[in-house]
């Protein structure tokens, strides 16, 4: 709201102090209103009626595909958005730059454009998308029975899956950070199926399934292989004998596997290397416009030339604060390549010289990953938060695919259009959370803390993938749900990990 954190004030500090104390203190509360809470809800005989179907994973599975289908059909053959129409004219082009997962640019660009027509291969790219997806969820509902979580909580996660709205749209958008989400999740229940049973380290089943979702992890997003190694580094500190030895072991094969997949047999399926410098430069480029545009008097002459020359573009940052795009795009890359080093001098120097405007400006650009509370739409990141249009022809070269939602459905789809891109949800009180980046970034983070006040140290691996995933985020250049969507997901596997289930607790014990 105020375009600022305020950071050079002694009263934003008084306040961070003061609320650290309070907020502690409510967390502390709350973990232990859980662990009470949660074994009340275990005494209550009703809700384990709910738990007797045959063939659970499979009905959990069924379900959730089915829950989605009403979306799909609105949407009808799925939502043809994002960076789709560039991957499906690089398949047609040959041109299979790397800049997207190769894998999924290849299976789109297939769908698309060698079925009978678009909007056919459109609708069996969202039925096989949907079953991965809920086939992931289903897997995560399976993983809290293991973790005998109590019934009620896993009724609640499983109409999250079937019912929260972005869930379907998600499921039947064209984007690689569907997929990615799914093998994602899968690859986290694996991993904490090892860290909790040792039996399973034994398995080769287990063994083969996680290298196989492990290795699209890193296939599909490309930040993964260092989120990857960082948590094979923090697991080799902390987990112990068969645990780290087999951890290991398999961490380095998936590493090893994307290293084979990434080099000769990319090259072999065609795919062509992306400069992928632009997207590296989003964080310094807008912290230098900001202060060209917010403190030019503490520049000299020569250093605003010197930045007008790397960003000829700079002054699209006073309109879009929250999206790298228009200063990324226009980047003098040549420039940068003749000299990086001069260009890394400039940026410290003007760093130095304005701290203030380089730390808002990185927290202006990742805002909406840690402040729960964007009930409105960023108009200064320019794309919306959520897609539900299909991309239009504004190039005569792009492959559109037509919108056939059925006659009779054409309102409700109208209405669902409004709620998702005029962000009439975010009007919500409290629910308009779950929506939020922020809310989930602090979810994320509660669990965390309860891990570490119950010292279940040999999850903090398992728990540093999602934080790390974060991490990447805030180097983004434009905060969207599809980004954080795979965070998100991992929040009930964090949840079972952690095994919230009041047993071992004296007080839960005694109140019984």
């Amino acid at each position: 709201m105020e375009d600022t954190l305020f950071i050079n004030q002694l009263g934003t500090w008084l306040k961070i102090i003061g609320g650290t104390f309070f907020f502690g203190a409510c967390t502390r509360l709350l973990y232990r209103f859980l662990e009470t809470g949660i074994c009340r809800f275990q005494k209550i005989r009703f809700f384990n009626k709910l738990d007797t179907v045959k063939h659970p994973f499979l009905i959990d599975w069924l379900l959730i595909f089915i829950a989605w289908i009403p979306l799909w059909i609105l949407c009808f053959p799925g939502i043809y958005a994002y960076d789709s129409v560039y991957q499906v004219l690089w398949y047609e082009q040959g041109t299979l730059y790397t800049h997207h997962p190769l894998l999924h640019t290849l299976f789109l660009g297939w769908c698309i454009k060698d079925f009978p027509n678009p909007e056919a291969g459109m609708a069996f790219y969202s039925i096989i998308q949907m079953l991965t997806l809920s086939l992931s969820f289903a897997t995560v509902s399976s993983y809290l029975r293991k973790q005998e979580q109590p019934v009620l909580v896993r009724r609640l996660v499983l109409l999250w899956f079937m019912f929260f709205p972005p869930n379907a749209l998600m499921a039947c958008s064209a984007t690689k950070d569907v997929f990615f989400t799914a093998f994602f999740v899968i690859f986290l229940v694996l991993m904490a199926e090892g860290i909790h049973n040792k039996e399973n380290l034994k398995s080769w089943k287990w063994k083969c399934a996680m290298i196989l979702s492990g290795f699209f992890v890193l296939a599909l997003r490309s930040q993964s292989r260092y989120v990857l190694i960082l948590t094979l580094l923090i697991g080799m500190l902390i987990w112990r004998k068969q645990l780290r030895k087999t951890m290991t072991i398999l961490l380095v094969g998936i590493l090893v596997l994307f290293q084979i997949y990434n080099g000769p047999v990319t090259k072999a399926l065609g795919g062509l290397p992306y400069d992928s410098i632009r997207e590296m430069m989003s964080v310094p480029l807008m912290q230098m416009s900001r202060a060209l545009i917010y403190s030019p008097d503490k520049l000299d002459k020569k250093v605003q030339e010197e930045i007008k020359e790397y960003i000829p573009t700079y002054e699209t940052y006073s309109i879009f604060p929250s999206n790298s795009d228009n200063l990324k795009m226009y980047f003098n890359l040549e420039k940068f390549k003749e000299d990086p080093i001069a260009f890394v001098s400039l940026w410290a120097n003007v760093g130095i010289k304005c701290p203030i405007n380089y730390i808002d400006a990185f927290c202006r650009l990742n805002v909406a990953s840690w402040y729960p509370d964007m009930n409105e739409r960023d108009l200064g990141a320019w794309h919306p938060y959520m897609e539900f249009d299909n991309s239009k022809p504004e190039n005569e070269e792009w492959t559109i695919v037509k919108r056939m939602t059925p006659e009779f459905l054409q309102s409700p789809a109208t209405k669902v259009r409004e709620e998702i891109l005029e962000n009439k949800y975010q009007k919500i009180p409290l629910l308009s959370l779950f929506w939020s980046s922020g809310f989930t970034t602090w979810l994320m983070f509660f669990l965390l803390g309860y891990a570490c006040v119950k010292k279940r140290w040999k999850l903090l691996p398992l728990f540093s993938i999602p934080v790390l995933m974060w991490m990447t985020l805030l180097l983004a250049p434009v905060i969207l749900f599809r980004y954080m969507y795979p965070v998100m997901a991992s929040i009930p596997v964090l949840w079972g990990a952690l095994k919230i289930t009041g047993k071992e607790e004296k007080d839960c014990k005694n109140e019984s």
